[in-house]
């Protein structure tokens, strides 16, 4: 008798099922690794913040957050009230920066774990800043949470439910 050289269906539905797994995992990983937005410094983060508040520009505002932050209700959240503070003329300036322990950016990927699992970012340092907002009315400082990713800086964003 001779042997058949065919592959058995249940083999190649194997084969089939862990290069998706392999593919799909690959994919996780380049999120992880190559995220998108955000800026080189921290000077530079507050510019593309201060750009994208004083043009009302959501979409620059929303590049400047880690992805697995960017939600449809926050996209939305955000074209709505950006508006609110455009046209101000906001002049923004790092007052002062102060680097968070390390339990909060081990929180900070905990959290961006829950909103996307399976594309989350990797947190490496959680920055307090301290930023200058000068404008027509006066000015006064604001503090903002700063994400060091893979070596750029996201704003840790307010989470809109």
């Amino acid at each position: 008798m001779k042997r058949s050289s065919s592959l058995n269906p249940v083999i190649i539905v194997i084969i089939c099922i862990l290069m998706a797994v392999k593919l799909f995992d690959l994919m996780s990983l380049y999120g992880r690794i190559l995220p998108s937005g955000g800026k080189k410094s921290i000077d530079e983060l507050v510019v593309g913040y201060q750009d994208a508040v004083n043009a009302g520009n959501s979409s620059d505002y929303m590049k400047l957050i880690p992805r697995s932050e960017r939600t449809s209700s926050e996209k939305s959240y955000i074209k709505e009230k950006i508006l609110d503070y455009s046209g101000n003329n906001y002049k923004m300036s790092v007052a002062s920066t102060d680097s968070a322990d390390k339990s909060s950016a081990y929180s900070g990927t905990a959290k961006l774990v829950l909103l996307d699992p399976l594309f989350s970012p990797i947190v490496e340092e959680k920055v307090n800043v301290k930023v200058l907002v000068e404008y027509d009315k006066g000015s006064y400082y604001e503090m903002i949470s700063v994400y060091h990713i893979n070596g750029r800086y996201y704003i840790d964003d307010v989470d809109v439910l």
